[in-house]
C-alpha cells in the first residue's frame, strides 16, 4: 500500500479561550478537556484547544470516528487504522495523519544563538547552522526535523538530541548509522513545519479555518 500523510495546518488566532466558551470545550473528548483545563497561560490553553479541534477534523477527513479514540497508559491518544501526531507553537497548530508512523513539529522562526545550537545539535548540524545564509531559518529547519523524528519514534526527549543528525538533503544518522526516517519541511509565513515518517510517504498540505469548526 502506498504510504501517504496529510499535514493539516491551522491558525489559532480566531479560537476563543475554551474556559470562556464551555460549549465549544465540551465538543472535545474528556481527556483533552482535562488537559486543557490544567493549562494556566491562556495562549497555551487556546493552542491545546485548537489542536483538539484540528485532530477531530483530521479524523473526520480520514473517515475515523472520534469516539474510537483511546488514550494509552503513556498519555498518548491513538485510533485504530490511523497514525497521527500533533504540534503547536505561538499561534499555529499542525496535525500530521496517515497510514504510516509519523511525527511533526511546528515552530515560529525567531532569533537564536550559536550557544543554543551547540547545546542540542550534532557536529554536522552545528556546521550546517554555522554556514547557513539565514541562521535563524537553518536553526528551526534542524530543530523541527529533530523534534519530528523523536515524536515519530515515540521516544521523545528520552532520545538525546545530539545522538542523531537531521541535516536537510542528507540521510538521518543516529550513533553514526543511517536510520529509517524520511523528512520534509514546509514554510508557512514565519513558521516552519517538519514531518518525519518511517517510510517514504507522499505528503499533502491542507490549511484549515478553525472558525468553521466552531461557528
Amino acid at each position: 500500500m502506498e504510504k501517504s500523510i496529510t499535514l493539516f495546518i491551522a491558525n489559532t488566532a480566531d479560537c476563543p479561550d475554551p474556559l470562556l466558551a464551555p460549549e465549544f470545550l465540551a465538543t472535545l473528548p474528556a481527556y483533552r478537556q482535562e488537559k486543557i483545563c490544567r493549562i494556566i497561560p491562556a495562549e497555551k490553553r487556546i493552542e491545546s484547544f485548537a489542536a483538539g479541534l484540528l485532530l477531530q477534523y483530521a479524523l473526520k477527513e480520514n473517515g475515523v470516528s472520534a469516539s474510537t479514540l483511546r488514550v494509552h497508559e503513556n498519555g498518548k491518544p491513538a485510533v485504530q487504522g490511523l497514525q497521527f501526531n500533533l504540534s503547536h507553537s505561538q499561534g499555529r497548530v499542525a496535525c500530521a495523519a496517515g497510514n504510516c508512523a509519523v511525527g511533526c513539529d511546528v515552530e515560529k522562526i525567531r532569533p537564536v544563538s550559536l550557544k543554543l545550537a551547540e547545546k542540542y545539535f550534532s557536529p554536522e548540524e552545528i556546521m550546517y547552522f554555522r554556514t547557513a545564509n539565514e541562521a535563524d531559518l537553518a536553526f528551526f529547519q534542524l530543530w523541527t526535523r529533530k523534534e519530528s523524528y523523536i515524536k515519530m519514534t515515540g521516544e521523545g526527549l528520552r532520545c538525546p538530541l545530539q545522538s542523531f543528525s537531521a541535516v536537510p538533503d542528507m540521510p538521518v544518522f543516529r550513533d553514526g548509522r543511517p536510520v529509517p526516517a524520511h523528512m520534509q519541511t514546509f514554510q508557512a509565513d514565519d513558521f516552519l513545519v517538519s514531518v518525519c515518517t518511517e517510510e517514504n510517504a507522499g505528503i499533502r498540505l491542507k490549511y484549515v479555518d478553525l472558525r468553521k469548526r466552531l461557528y
